[in-house]
């Protein structure tokens, strides 16, 4: 299963070192834009306070990226970075990376943003998933 991973996946992860990300991360191909970096970067510092072990987060880090294609800008067609938009302009522009990415590889977008999950939804873009969705669908396919 294809999946492009948003930000608050990664954020959540390292913040929460919780072990089911890594178990999903195990189970799919993801994929992530390279915008992810800018994301981030700019939260770097928030991040840093609430992690209390710096080298954990560190090594959860290279784990992650170690399960995760980044793809760059360049790799996505413009129509699909304008669908992304139209889709996210009203919602979170800063959304429209990781859209036009599941819209370039016909992929599922894993997000926790409640927001942006039922706001998609409601214009007819199915192809996302939320983490207890995700652990579901995995859970299935193991029996």
């Amino acid at each position: 299963m294809k999946i492009v991973v948003d930000a608050n996946i990664i954020f959540s992860a390292l913040i929460k070192g919780n072990p089911v990300y890594m178990k999903i991360l195990n189970n799919i191909d993801a994929y992530a834009p390279d915008f992810i970096f800018v994301e981030l970067e700019k939260y770097e510092k928030r991040i840093l306070k609430k992690v209390s072990n710096k080298q954990r987060m560190k090594e959860i880090i290279y784990k992650i990226f170690k399960k995760i294609s980044i793809i760059p800008k360049i790799g996505l067609t413009k129509v699909n970075i304008k669908e992304a938009y139209n889709l996210c302009k009203d919602i979170d522009e800063k959304d429209t990376p990781y859209v036009a990415l599941a819209l370039e590889l016909d992929a599922y977008l894993w997000t926790n943003d409640k927001k942006l999950t039922n706001k998609l939804r409601e214009k007819g873009f199915s192809k996302i998933l939320t983490t207890e969705e995700l652990i579901k669908i995995i859970e299935l396919e193991e029996k």
